[in-house]
């Protein structure tokens, strides 16, 4: 993708999960920067989200019955498909942003 960028660009922006990680003139350098961080990235942790608790991928359901499957972002947050933001307390209760609380879905 970096040489891709190369023929294209003359200056580039390296960002990753919302966070700068290098810009500049495209040069060797910042392809070096680029590998060693993902390079690092890699032999840490395979969780990208370990700092949030809860599943990547959950089926919730609130008090009127209505259910919707949310997704874990970067942040720690859920979005669901219709991009409706949710807050888990990170025990058993996600919060909509019209405050309505929602719980996992038994199957």
């Amino acid at each position: 993708m970096l040489e891709v960028a190369e023929k294209l660009c003359d200056k580039v922006a390296i960002i990753k999960s919302g966070k700068l990680i290098r810009s500049g003139i495209m040069d060797d350098e910042i392809q070096v920067d680029y590998l060693e961080k993902t390079e690092e990235e890699n032999s840490e942790s395979s969780s990208e989200n370990e700092d949030y608790p809860g599943e990547d991928v959950v089926e919730i359901v609130n008090l009127k019955g209505e259910t919707t499957t949310v997704y874990k972002l970067a942040d720690g947050r859920y979005m669901d498909r219709i991009e409706r933001i949710f807050i888990f307390d990170g025990v058993d209760t996600w919060t909509d942003i019209n405050g309505a609380e929602w719980n996992q879905a038994v199957n």
